[in-house]
């Protein structure tokens, strides 16, 4: 919808992706299609780089940087007892 930004579109696509923005690049669809590929495009200098407050416009054509985020896990184990080797 008009006026969603980028970090918004980003949750469109995946949750994490919104929580986890960096930022977007993005190219006008027709720039894409005269450069004939994304990586040409890119030798062109044809991408631009737009952070969260982005107003994304039609015809946008956008590759989002995330980071993931994990929650912290914990790890149990057991330590040898004296003597005796690994406890099972």
């Amino acid at each position: 919808p008009r006026g969603t930004r980028a970090q918004q579109a980003a949750g469109r696509v995946h949750s994490d992706m919104e929580r986890g923005f960096i930022r977007a690049e993005v190219i006008p669809w027709h720039l894409l299609v005269e450069a004939g590929s994304p990586q040409a495009a890119r030798e062109r200098g044809l991408w631009r780089i737009e952070g969260r407050d982005y107003e994304v416009q039609n015809g946008d054509v956008l590759h989002f940087r995330f980071q993931r985020r994990r929650k912290a896990s914990t790890v149990s184990f057991k330590l040898p007892l004296a003597g005796t080797g690994f406890r099972r």
